[in-house]
């Protein structure tokens, strides 16, 4: 093997490494925001369907709907009507 075959091997060497340098750190950003791109689109699909369940509920509200008013009065305010007793259990403890 002459010294100028070495040489080669050893500079392709060189530059396989410093390509590799290079190439890593942006792989892992590609990846990492990826990674981020993904749960962002899941927690823009969970919004979108709140939005859908909050549009339905506000129409209904806005509607009129005498059932729906009493729900959301005795869920969200705890109203009751007279004479009742409002029990309030504590949550789980997790």
């Amino acid at each position: 093997m002459k010294i100028s075959d070495i040489l080669m091997i050893f500079w392709m060497a060189v530059l396989s490494y410093i390509m590799f340098a290079l190439i890593l750190p942006t792989q892992r950003e590609i990846n990492e925001k990826q990674a981020r791109l993904e749960a962002m689109q899941k927690e823009k699909l969970a919004m979108e369907r709140e939005l859908g369940r909050l549009s339905k509920e506000s129409a209904e509200l806005e509607s009129g709907n005498p059932y729906r008013m009493v729900h959301v009065a005795r869920e969200t305010f705890n109203f009751c009507y007279p004479g009742e007793k409002i029990y309030v259990f504590p949550e789980k403890m997790k």
